[in-house]
């Protein structure tokens, strides 16, 4: 069942087996992965979906999110998960993504930034007045602070080893979004609560790539760094804190 608007896109969501860990927890790269799918739904509505934006070359690219987390729902159950777009900063276009339980209870969210990259030369689009024409921002946010780029952490401790496969891969060929947090999570093994995730997506990723994983934790955040063992460059970043 959803509810949308051109300001807003609500749909509800029950929770799958194959979509828990063995807390019968949602899995909070499952959850990413129902963000993606109701942006990419929304966009569609707002006319700057995938099919519009391939028409000119064009494709939408996550740049970074900040995911907040109070409680992850348990398997069958039911939850109400809501998107809008907040505005647009420079060349960034901010989403929002509300959890809530059927009570409207605030489960979990994330403040996102997304960028749309020009197939033919990889160059950003800057963002034109007919692009959001039908856009009418929301700008309650789940995060109330702008998103800003992560900072490159030089000593790590511990470093866990992925060769990215095929069967990750997205519609671009690119590894999707929601792997870079299940990374984290193989990492975790669910050993502490993760609260709060702040993800920076640096250079995309395809199939049987040498992923060096590093991270080490200060206090009660882990600060990971993918690096590329073929260039040594950098694929993404993240400060995961835990409770």
């Amino acid at each position: 069942m959803e509810n949308s608007s051109n300001r807003f896109l609500e749909k509800k969501f029950n929770v799958l087996s194959y979509e828990t860990n063995c807390n019968l927890d949602l899995k909070i790269n499952s959850l990413c992965q129902w963000f993606s799918e109701i942006a990419w739904k929304h966009a569609k509505q707002l006319n700057l979906g995938f099919e519009d934006l391939k028409e000119s070359d064009y494709f939408w690219v996550l740049f970074g999110m900040d995911i907040k987390i109070d409680k992850l729902p348990k398997w069958q159950e039911e939850v109400i998960l809501k998107t809008y777009p907040s505005g647009i900063t420079d060349f960034y276009f901010e989403r929002e993504f509300f959890l809530t339980d059927s009570d409207g209870k605030f489960l979990a969210g994330a403040s996102s930034i997304w960028l749309i990259i020009n197939r033919k030369n990889r160059r950003i689009v800057i963002p034109r007045g007919e692009m959001f024409e039908n856009y009418n921002f929301i700008t309650q946010r789940v995060v109330p602070e702008k998103f800003s780029k992560l900072k490159a952490q030089i000593d790590f401790k511990d470093c866990y080893k992925i060769t990215t496969r095929y069967i990750e891969t997205d519609l671009h060929l690119h590894i999707n979004n929601a792997v870079y947090v299940s990374w984290i999570e193989e990492v975790l093994r669910q050993t502490e609560k993760i609260k709060n995730i702040k993800i920076q997506f640096i250079k995309e990723l395809v199939a049987d790539e040498k992923i060096e994983l590093k991270y080490i934790k200060i206090d009660n955040i882990y600060y990971f760094e993918g690096i590329i063992e073929k260039d040594l460059k950098p694929c993404y970043r993240a400060e995961v804190e835990v409770v």
